[in-house]
C-alpha cells in the first residue's frame, strides 16, 4: 500500500521534550567606525522544533524507526504540535473563523466567532491552528462586543485566508518536514533500550 503524506506522529510513546525555534531571516551589520548596528528584516521567517522521544523498548520504538524511514528523509511530511500547549492558556471559547480575507504573508489574521467582550481570549504563547498551519499568538488579546479581534502572529500567514474559515484553538497540529535526510537518528543501549531525537521545520 502506497504511503501517503502528512504521517501523524506515532503514538506508542509521545515527545518528552518539544523546543520550539523560531527562525528570522534578519541581517545585522556593525559599522568598524561607529559600531553602530544596522539590522535588516528580511520577509523569511519558519517555525521549527527540536524534539525527543521517551525511552522505550523495541516494541514501542519500532514505529519511530519506521516513522524516520517512511518520511524519506525532507521528503515526507507530517503534522505535529507542541504537546505542551495542547489547550490554550486563554478562554478560547466560541467557534471562532477567519473575518474577511487576509494576504499570504500577513502577520496580523482578523477573527470573528469568539464569546464577546472576553478579556484574556487567547494568551501570548498560545497556538492556533487554520488548515494545516501551526501559528503562535504573540501577544494577548480581548474579543470585543461583537466577538472580533485580530491576532498577531509567529510565522507569517503562509496561504492567503478567506472568510469563515475555521480556526482550531486545541489539540493543534502544523504541517512539518525533517531538516536533513538522515534525521530522526536513533540509539540503542545494551540494556535494549532506545532514544529518538529529530529536528523538523515547516513544509514550505
Amino acid at each position: 500500500m502506497a504511503i501517503s503524506y502528512p504521517l501523524t506522529l506515532p503514538t506508542s510513546v509521545g515527545l518528552t521534550r518539544f523546543r520550539p525555534v523560531h527562525v528570522h531571516a534578519t541581517a545585522t551589520e556593525q559599522s568598524p567606525w561607529t559600531l553602530a548596528t544596522l539590522v535588516q528584516e528580511h520577509p523569511g521567517k519558519l517555525l521549527g522544533a527540536e524534539c525527543t522521544v521517551a525511552m522505550a523498548a523495541r516494541a514501542k520504538a519500532a514505529p519511530w524507526q519506521a516513522f524516520k524511514a517512511k518520511l524519506k528523509g525532507p521528503k515526507g511530511t507530517f503534522l505535529m504540535g507542541d504537546p505542551s500547549a495542547r489547550t490554550p492558556q486563554g478562554v478560547a471559547t466560541g467557534t471562532p473563523r477567519v473575518n474577511g480575507s487576509v494576504a499570504k504573508q500577513a502577520e496580523e489574521i482578523t477573527t470573528k466567532g469568539w464569546t464577546a467582550s472576553v478579556t484574556g481570549i487567547l494568551k501570548e504563547g498560545d497556538y492556533i491552528q487554520i488548515g494545516n498551519r501551526l501559528y503562535q499568538v504573540l501577544q494577548d488579546v480581548n474579543s470585543n462586543g461583537s466577538g472580533q479581534c485580530t491576532l498577531d502572529v509567529f510565522p507569517p500567514v503562509r496561504e492567503p485566508l478567506t472568510d469563515n474559515t475555521l480556526i482550531l484553538t486545541a489539540n493543534t497540529v502544523g504541517l512539518f518536514r525533517l531538516t536533513g535526510a538522515e534525521q530522526v537518528p536513533y540509539e540503542v543501549t545494551m540494556d535494549g533500550v532506545y532514544a529518538v531525537e529529530f529536528a523538523a521545520v515547516e513544509a514550505l
